[in-house]
């Protein structure tokens, strides 16, 4: 990859836009649950969007499903940020900020009264795989953390 930019980077590349994520969510007590689920991104004449279906996996359990719908600003081509608005399960609505820095996709938001902040980094780490970390906080108090890999479902490289 050149001069990294949101238009140029792997995870906006993928051409089913599929992708599949497989790790851990650590919940408030410090227990980690092994999730898994599907990231898909898309493009329209409105712009870009991100859903994200999670399922943990409880012992004994249902498992719980997390679904985050990400709708994104559109961006011109070289652009390196661009703004967005999500809806998470369990959450409500959040805003933010999209930003490439390097091989990193960096992303913060928060809800409209401030009181839940959402921190994430998508990490290229080969050409069809991303490292996923996240932290979601309520008033400061840590509600999550998550790790994630994200590999691409094409069987093309998308580098």
């Amino acid at each position: 990859m050149d001069r990294p930019h949101l238009s140029n980077h792997p995870l906006f590349l993928a051409p089913s836009g599929r992708w599949t994520a497989d790790g851990w969510y650590v919940e408030q007590g410090g227990i980690p649950i092994p999730c898994g689920g599907t990231l898909i991104l898309g493009e329209d004449e409105q712009g870009w969007a991100m859903e994200l279906d999670l399922h943990l996996m409880l012992v004994g359990q249902q498992n719980l499903s997390v679904n985050i719908v990400t709708e994104f600003e559109p961006w011109d081509e070289g652009d390196l940020d661009t703004l967005w608005a999500a809806d998470m399960t369990a959450v409500g609505g959040l805003v933010g900020r999209m930003s490439v820095v390097g091989d990193a996709i960096l992303s913060s938001g928060v809800s409209a009264d401030g009181s839940v902040s959402l921190q994430e980094c998508f990490l290229w780490a080969e050409d069809d795989t991303y490292e996923l970390r996240g932290l979601l906080t309520r008033q400061g108090e840590v509600m999550g953390r998550w790790t994630l890999t994200l590999e691409n479902e094409d069987d093309s490289s998308l580098s």
